[in-house]
C-alpha cells in the first residue's frame, strides 16, 4: 500500500543551519592554541612616525582591551615583546595581533613584513573571512627565546574611520594547529555552500548532515577526529554534479588612492597590501596577484626599498601581474583629453623601464562611466582588453553583457570583460562562484569567466581563507572549476572567442552627481591641464626640452588628483583641504617655470596674448577694475582695455550685435532673441533653482525634479558700461547663503559669459541653472575627449530614462536646424537636457563624504550660446577652446604647428618624452573622414608617425589623412 509523501521540511533544515553555525563559529578558535600572552608597549602620534625615528619616542604600557586612540587616522608604534623557553618547539608558532584598526609588521632595519587587520565587515564580509591577524613569528625569535618586534600602527578600518574608540583587541603567541585549520577550511566552504544553494535538496542535506558528523567528532574529540572528519568532507567535496564551468582567479587588492582616508594614508595601506601579497606567494605556489597601479608601486619604490625589490621578483616570476596601463585607476569622463594621454603614457613607460615592457590589459575595475573615446585612446597606448566592474553597479537597467568587443567613437576596439560576479571584492566562496554563473547574459560565453578575489581598501588583499577556497574548488564537481592564473591567460582565451560588439559611451546609470560635487577641484585640475598644455606648446615652439623631472612630476601628481575618487569629489573633506593646497603650491611652480622664460599666466595691459596656433582666438580677461579683451590671428594678440566704465541701472532690454535680450525681474533672461534670423531661441534662460538634496558626492534622487520649485532670490543688481562690453552684477540669497554673479555681454561676441562667486552656507541642497530652449530635438549634442556625442532627450527606453544627467567636457548644444542653444562650460560637466529643459548643475551641498561640502569660496564660469542654424560642432568647440584657454602673456612670438583643415584640432605640442625631438597630437573633430596639411615652425619637421606612447608606428607624407574622430600623432625634429 502507497503511503501518504512527506516533503522536506525547511524548518528542520533551518535549524540544523543555526545548530551547525554554532559549531562553525568555535571551530574558528580551534585553529589557534595560546602559548603565551606578550607585553604590549605604544607611542601615540597624530602624524606618521618613520621607523629611524623609534628611539626618540617615549612608549607607554597598554592591555588588552585598552584604548590607544580616540580619533581617525592617528597613528602609534606598537612594541611587541615576549620571553619564552629557549627550547620551545617553534613550528607552527605565529604572532596574532589585532589593534582594532590596521598594522604593519616591520622587520629590524623597518622594511615591511606583514600587515595585520581585524576586518572591519565591508562589502558583505565578516571578521573571519578577511582578518590577517596572524603571522608564523619563528624568525623573530632569538637563541635566548625572546621576541622584540614593532608594528606600525593605524587607527582606521576597511571603511575609513571606526565606531568609537581604537583598542588593543589583542596580542598573543599561538600556534597554529594544521588539522584543525584544514578542516576549518573544508568546512567554510561546505557551509557556505549549503547555506546559501536554494537548489539541490538532495546535496544540500548530504552536506549538512556530513558537517553534523563532523561537529560531533571534534566537539565529543573521537579518537582520529581529523582523519574521521577529513574522510566526511572530502566524501562531500566530491558529490556528483555536471558543472565544467572554468574559472580563472586573480588575487587583488583594489585599493582607492584616497577615499575615506587621505592619501598619506594610503601609502601605508598599499605597503601594509604589498607585505601580505608576498607573504600569501610565499606560502602558496600557485597564488597570483594582480597590481594595476603605477603609482602604488612608485610609492613603495620610494619607501621600502626592499619591499620593492621583492615585488619585482614576483613581477619576473609571473606571479605578480603588472595590469593597467594608466598611471592611476582614473575618472574617465572629467579629465581633458591630453589628461587621458598621460595617464597611459606614465603609466605604460613606468612598466617599461621597471620590469622592461607594456602591459595590454586596462584595469579599471571602479569608476563612474567609460568615455567612447576610450577604446582608441587605449589602443594606440598598447593595449587590447580591458576590465571592469562597476556597470554591474547600474540603477536601472542591467547592461546587456559580461564578455564583449567594445567600439569606441572612431570604430577602435578592445576586449572587454566584467567578471559576473560584479565584485572586485570576491570571497572566491561557493556563493560568488553561482552567483557569477547566474549572472551571465545570453550573449556570454558559458564556458570560462574571470573572478577577481581579495579584499582592498586597507584589507590588505585575498585572505588565506580565500586562497584556501581557491585550492578546494579546483575540481568540485558541482561548481565552477577554480584555476588560480593571471588575468592574461583569461583574456588570451576570450580574444579567439565570437564576442557581440557594443558601441559608443558606457553610461554607469548611478553616481551622476560625481559630474558636479566638490566645485574647486574639478576647476583646479581643469586650470592644471590648461596651463601645463601651454606651458608645454611653448616649449615646444622655443625648442627646448625644459625640465623634463618638474614637467614629470606636475603631471603625476595631477594625474593622482583624477583618480576616480578624488576629482568626482568622492573624498573626505581632508582630501580636498590638501588637495588644494598641493594645486596652489602647483600653479606658483608653474607660473615660475612661465616667468624663467619671459611669459606669464597673468594678463596684463603691457603683454600680448602669445597665440601659437595663429587662428582667431577671443580672450576676455578681467584686470583689477578692467577689461582686457583679446581678439586677433596674429601670433602676438595685443589687448583692447575697456575701463573707466559708467554706472548705470541694468535696463530691461539689452542689444549686441548677435541679440535681444530681454532681463527677467529675478535677474535672469527672460529671453534671447537672434538678430540673424529674428526668431528667440531662448526663454527663461539661468534661472537658478534650487533643490533639496539629501544625496551623498555620488548621488541625488532620480525624482529630484518632481518637488516644489524654489529659486535663488536677487537681492541687487547693478551695471557698469565699458561701451562694447557690459557688466551687470547681481547678488543672490538663499537662506543662510549667498552668490554674487556676473554676467558679461559683449556687443561684438556670441558668448554671454557667466560667473559664480559663492559663499554657501546650508547643508542638503543643490543649485542648477535652468533654460527653455525654442529649439529641441531627439538628440542633444556634447563634446567629450577627441570628439562629441549625442545623447538622447527622450525617455522612449529605460536605458535613454537613466541618462537623466549626462556629462559634459567643454561643451552641450541643442538645435532644431533653423536655431540651437549651447552651453560652454568651465568645469562644470553635470547636465540635464530632458522635458525641454537644459539644466546645469553648479552646487551640490551634500554632508558625505565631504562634510559641509562646497561650503568655502567657490569660483566657477560659463557661457551661454544661442544661435543661428543647425548644430554645428567646429563652431561651438572653437568657442569653448578659447573660453578654456589658459594662455601664456609676453612680448615675443612663437609660432606652433598650423592645420590648414578646421575638421581637425591640435590637441598637444609637446617635448618628447624620451627627448627626441617633439610630438605634435591631432584629432578629427567632426567624425568625417578628411585631409589636411601640416605647416610647422621654420626649422621643424616630421620624422615619423607615433603612437600615445610616442614609439613610431609608420611614416608620414605631406597630406594627412583622418579617419572620422581618428587621433594621430607626430614626432618633429628641429634641424
Amino acid at each position: 500500500m502507497k503511503g501518504p509523501k512527506f516533503e522536506h521540511s525547511y524548518k528542520a533544515e533551518r535549524d540544523l543551519v543555526a545548530y551547525l553555525g554554532e559549531f562553525m563559529h568555535d571551530l574558528r578558535y580551534l585553529r589557534y592554541t595560546l602559548v603565551s600572552d606578550v607585553e604590549v608597549s605604544f607611542a601615540y602620534s597624530e602624524e606618521p612616525v618613520p621607523f629611524e625615528e623609534i628611539p626618540t619616542l617615549t612608549f607607554k604600557p597598554i592591555k588588552i582591551g585598552e584604548v590607544w586612540s580616540e580619533k581617525n587616522f592617528t597613528c602609534a608604534w606598537f612594541h611587541v615583546q615576549c620571553k619564552l623557553p629557549a627550547d620551545i618547539d617553534r613550528k607552527g608558532l605565529c604572532l596574532e595581533f589585532n589593534n582594532d584598526g590596521e598594522g604593519l609588521l616591520v622587520d629590524k632595519e623597518g622594511h615591511a613584513v606583514k600587515g595585520f587587520t581585524s576586518g572591519s565587515p565591508v562589502f558583505g564580509m565578516v571578521d573571519y573571512q578577511v582578518e590577517k591577524r596572524f603571522y608564523p613569528i619563528a624568525d623573530f625569535i632569538d637563541e635566548a627565546g625572546n621576541i622584540d618586534v614593532y608594528i606600525d600602527g593605524a587607527s582606521n578600518s576597511l571603511f575609513g574611520g571606526f565606531q568609537g574608540e581604537a583598542k588593543l583587541v589583542g596580542a598573543y603567541i599561538v600556534r597554529e594547529n594544521p588539522e584543525m585549520l584544514d578542516i576549518f577550511y573544508d568546512c567554510e566552504l561546505l557551509f557556505n555552500y549549503a547555506t546559501n544553494e536554494k537548489e539541490g535538496v538532495e546535496r544540500r542535506t548530504q552536506i549538512l548532515d556530513g558537517l553534523r558528523k563532523v561537529r560531533n567528532l571534534i566537539v565529543y574529540k573521537a579518537p582520529d577526529a581529523y582523519k574521521k572528519a577529513k574522510e566526511i568532507t572530502t566524501a562531500c567535496l566530491a558529490l556528483s554534479g555536471k558543472d565544467n564551468t572554468q574559472v580563472t582567479a586573480i588575487g587583488h587588492a583594489h585599493l582607492d588612492l584616497a577615499w575615506l582616508w587621505p592619501i598619506r594614508e594610503t601609502k601605508r595601506k598599499a605597503k601594509r597590501t604589498f607585505a601580505n601579497v608576498l607573504y600569501l606567494m610565499d606560502r602558496y605556489p600557485d597564488f597570483r596577484f594582480v597590481v594595476s597601479q603605477p603609482q602604488q608601486l612608485e610609492w613603495m619604490k620610494q619607501l621600502d626599498e626592499k619591499l620593492y625589490a621583492k615585488l619585482l621578483e614576483k613581477i619576473k616570476e609571473g606571479r605578480l601581474e603588472p595590469a593597467g596601463g594608466g598611471w592611476v585607476e582614473n575618472d574617465t569622463n572629467l579629465p581633458c583629453e591630453e589628461s587621458l594621454v598621460r595617464q597611459e603614457l606614465y603609466g605604460q613607460k613606468f612598466w617599461q623601464e621597471e620590469i622592461g615592457r607594456y602591459v595590454d590589459i586596462r584595469w579599471l575595475p571602479d569608476t563612474f562611466g567609460y568615455s567612447a573615446c576610450l577604446p582608441q585612446v587605449l589602443r594606440l597606448s598598447g593595449q587590447d582588453s580591458f576590465m571592469t566592474i562597476k556597470l554591474s553597479w547600474s540603477n536601472r537597467t542591467v547592461f546587456p553583457y559580461h564578455s564583449f568587443r567594445w567600439k569606441g567613437l572612431d570604430g577602435s576596439e578592445v576586449f572587454v570583460h566584467m567578471p559576473p560576479e560584479g565584485d572586485y571584492n570576491s570571497r572566491a566562496n561557493p556563493v560568488g562562484l553561482k552567483w557569477a554563473k547566474e549572472a551571465l547574459r545570453p550573449e556570454d560565453p558559458k564556458e570560462d569567466f574571470l573572478m577577481v578575489y581579495g579584499i582592498g581598501d586597507g584589507g590588505g588583499g585575498p585572505s588565506e581563507l580565500m586562497v584556501e577556497n581557491c585550492i578546494r574548488q579546483k575540481n568540485i564537481p558541482w561548481l565552477p572549476k577554480v584555476e588560480m592564473n593571471t588575468a592574461k591567460s583569461y583574456f588570451d582565451k576570450l580574444k579567439k572567442k565570437k564576442l557581440p560588439i557594443y558601441a559608443g559611451e558606457m553610461y554607469l546609470e548611478k553616481h551622476r552627481a560625481t559630474y558636479t560635487s566638490e566645485s574647486n577641484c574639478k576647476n583646479f585640475n581643469r586650470q592644471f591641464e590648461g596651463e601645463m598644455l601651454s606651458y608645454e606648446t611653448l616649449l615646444a615652439c622655443m625648442g627646448e626640452q625644459g625640465d623634463k623631472t618638474k614637467v614629470d612630476t606636475l603631471w603625476k601628481e595631477a594625474l593622482l588628483y583624477q583618480f576616480h575618487d578624488i576629482l568626482p569629489g568622492s573624498s573626505i573633506s581632508r582630501v580636498y583641504e590638501e588637495t588644494e593646497v598641493a594645486y596652489k603650491a602647483m600653479f606658483e611652480q608653474l607660473e615660475g617655470m612661465a616667468n624663467a622664460l619671459g611669459v606669464s599666466y597673468i594678463a596684463s595691459e603691457e603683454k600680448s596674448l602669445l597665440n601659437f596656433e595663429g587662428r582667431e582666438v577671443t580672450k576676455l580677461e578681467k584686470a583689477g577694475e578692467d577689461y582686457l579683451y583679446y581678439k586677433g590671428k596674429e601670433a602676438l594678440v595685443m589687448p583692447l582695455v575697456y575701463t573707466d566704465a559708467i554706472k548705470e541701472a541694468v535696463p530691461e532690454t539689452l542689444e549686441t550685435n548677435y541679440y535681444t535680450i530681454t532681463m527677467d525681474e529675478d535677474g535672469s533672461f527672460k529671453s534671447i532673441l537672434l538678430k540673424e534670423n529674428g526668431k528667440t531661441a531662448v526663454t527663461n534662460a539661468n534661472k537658478l533653482r534650487v533643490f533639496v538634496d539629501k544625496g551623498d558626492a555620488w548621488d541625488f534622487p532620480d525624482d529630484y525634479r518632481e518637488q516644489p520649485e524654489q529659486y535663488m532670490t536677487l537681492d541687487s543688481s547693478q551695471m557698469r558700461n565699458f561701451g562694447e562690453l557690459i557688466e551687470i552684477t547681481q547678488e543672490y540669497s538663499y537662506q543662510n547663503s549667498k552668490l554674487t554673479q556676473v554676467l558679461l555681454i559683449h556687443k561684438k561676441e556670441p558668448l554671454i559669459q557667466v560667473s559664480h562667486d559663492w559663499a554657501w552656507n546650508d547643508t542638503g541642497y543643490m543649485v542648477r541653472a535652468e533654460f527653455t530652449p525654442s529649439a529641441w530635438n531627439d538628440t542633444v549634442y556634447s563634446d567629450i575627449q577627441f570628439g562629441y556625442l549625442g545623447r538622447p532627450t527622450t525617455d522612449d527606453t529605460e536605458h535613454n530614462a537613466a541618462q537623466f544627467e549626462i556629462c559634459c567636457q567643454k561643451w552641450l548644444d541643442i538645435a532644431d536646424g533653423e536655431m540651437g542653444f549651447g552651453i560652454v562650460n568651465n568645469a562644470k560637466c553635470g547636465y540635464m537636457a530632458k522635458q525641454g529643459i537644459i539644466s546645469l548643475n553648479l552646487l551640490r551641498s551634500t554632508n558625505y563624504p565631504c562634510v559641509n561640502s562646497e561650503q568655502k569660496p567657490i569660483h566657477y564660469t560659463y557661457a551661454l550660446y544661442p544661435h543661428a542654424g543647425g548644430f554645428n560642432s567646429v563652431k561651438i568647440d572653437d568657442l569653448a577652446k578659447d573660453f578654456n584657454l589658459r594662455a601664456l602673456y609676453g612680448n615675443k612670438a612663437f609660432n606652433g604647428p598650423k592645420t590648414d583643415n578646421a575638421q581637425t584640432q591640435i590637441t598637444a605640442f609637446k617635448p618628447a618624452y624620451d627627448g627626441n625631438g617633439f610630438i605634435l597630437r591631432l584629432f578629427e573633430r567632426t567624425g568625417k573622414a578628411c585631409k589636411t596639411k601640416l605647416t610647422l615652425p621654420e626649422g621643424y619637421k616630421v620624422v615619423c608617425e607615433v603612437n600615445l606612447l610616442e614609439d613610431e608606428i609608420g611614416k608620414v607624407g605631406k597630406k594627412v589623412k583622418f579617419a572620422p574622430f581618428q587621433i594621430r600623432s607626430f614626432r618633429i625634429v628641429k634641424a
